[in-house]
């Protein structure tokens, strides 16, 4: 069994010193949010083998906030093709994540993030799904295949599902 992590990064200012987008950095609330969000992945004793973000300001200080908190001491991959991604795109990626990885965490960016939840925890009813990944939140997963390459859809099924605003 396999877990993947999928985090979508915490609160960034709307608009960067360069006004581009890939340089938004995380606001005050964005950084407690991830700090907030750390400490729960903490108490849930969750530390992923391999961490991968988008080199986007604000979802590599989200990964490097969740890091420092839950101490993780390996090195945080920026992969590029997680800005602007699609499911298929992220599929790619996790399916070259090396076998000796038994736990994976993304942190990146909507609408790809929820579609990518939702594409390995398909529910019976829309009802159940996971309509929005919100700022700073995570899901955890349990691979149901053996292997990376393996994954499929519905392969899934969703641990938890936590969020800054969840109670």
């Amino acid at each position: 069994m396999k877990t993947i992590y999928i985090m979508r990064h915490a609160k960034a200012e709307d608009k960067s010193a360069t006004g581009m987008d890939f340089d938004r950095t995380l606001t005050e609330k964005g950084i407690s949010n991830a700090e907030k969000m750390g400490k729960r992945l903490a108490q849930r004793e969750v530390l992923p083998n391999l961490i991968i973000t988008s080199p986007a300001r604000r979802a590599l200080q989200t990964a490097q906030i969740i890091g420092k908190i839950i101490k993780y001491s390996g090195k945080i991959i920026q992969n590029e093709t997680i800005y602007n991604s699609t499911v298929p795109a992220l599929i790619d990626i996790i399916r070259n994540t090396g076998e000796g990885i038994q736990s994976l965490m993304l942190v990146g960016h909507n609408p790809s993030l929820t579609d990518l939840v939702n594409y390995f925890c398909p529910s019976a009813s829309d009802s159940h799904r996971i309509k929005n990944l919100p700022k700073a939140g995570i899901a955890g997963i349990e691979i149901s295949e053996d292997g990376w390459k393996n994954i499929m859809h519905r392969c899934g099924q969703l641990l938890f599902f936590d969020y800054p605003k969840k109670k």
